[in-house]
């Protein structure tokens, strides 16, 4: 259900209003530009955007941090002045909550996973909230490798558990951690990523898994998962800074396991097939 977008945090003169009726002033803040989003949703000065800031990252696009948990947003679509001096579409941060609330910088790339979106009918002064995609997640920019990195760990999970999965804490938590590895594998750290996919493990574990006695009515089944989350966790056992082979491929096996496992938890939990 949600578009992964990511842009570059710029600072700037921004046409802002504190409620959607309101005409608006200029002020200067930091802003991140939404005309790429407004060419697939008809965006308009005045429309509320509903979502999280999922990652930040530097001027070179490396991962600083993902916020745990993803950071809400509740913004009101503004407006700025493109280049040619046309006016364009933004989201605008003050900048002490940029700073403060969200850990933003200058030039950082944002990563936002919007959920929903309240259109705003200026002369009815009425707004109509609507869920953005819900059969697929779209990335936008398409080709940006923040988004692709992203996408290769949340496309893995089914669409309709995936509301379910941001709004419990333990599997909102699990895909942080999965999301942290498919960072550090594209950077060539594969004990890291196996150490973030061992805390996603135990995190299903602890907060989901350790009083469970039947799943989906069967108490052997309970057990089997059980054993195979142990396993999980002591793949994901770093194996230290000794000298020796490289655990790519195994690496890349849990990568897909470990996303499939919160998948799979996510959909007993919504289905209530977890017995205790």
């Amino acid at each position: 259900m949600p578009i992964l977008y990511t842009q570059k945090l710029r600072y700037g003169e921004v046409r802002y209003r504190k409620y959607p009726y309101l005409r608006g002033t200029w002020n200067t803040m930091f802003y991140v530009i939404l005309d790429d989003l407004a060419k697939i949703i008809p965006l308009k000065a005045g429309d509320t955007l509903y979502g999280y800031v999922v990652g930040v990252h530097d001027e070179k696009k490396v991962l600083k941090y993902v916020p745990k948990p993803p950071k809400d947003v509740k913004e009101i679509v503004q407006e700025y002045v493109r280049d040619n001096g046309s006016m364009g579409l933004c989201l605008a941060f003050p900048k002490e909550k940029a700073i403060e609330e969200y850990s933003f910088a200058q030039d950082y790339y944002i990563s936002f996973m919007f959920v929903s979106v309240e259109f705003y009918d200026i002369e009815k002064h009425t707004a109509k909230k609507a869920t953005l995609l819900p059969f697929e997640i779209r990335l936008i920019p398409e080709s940006d490798e923040i988004n692709l990195i992203m996408y290769s760990c949340l496309s893995k999970i089914d669409k309709a558990v995936l509301s379910t999965v941001f709004d419990v804490p333990v599997l909102r938590e699990a895909v942080e951690y999965v999301l942290d590895a498919y960072q550090l594998y594209y950077n060539g750290d594969f004990e890291s990523a196996r150490a973030r996919l061992r805390n996603a493990v135990e995190a299903i574990r602890d907060g989901v898994l350790k009083n469970v006695k039947e799943i989906e009515g069967m108490k052997k089944m309970a057990e089997h998962v059980k054993n195979l989350v142990r396993a999980l966790y002591s793949m994901g056992c770093p194996g230290g800074s000794h000298r020796g082979p490289v655990p790519k491929i195994t690496t890349e096996f849990m990568l897909l396991v470990v996303t499939e496992l919160i998948n799979y938890v996510a959909k007993l939990r919504k289905k209530k097939k977890l017995s205790y």
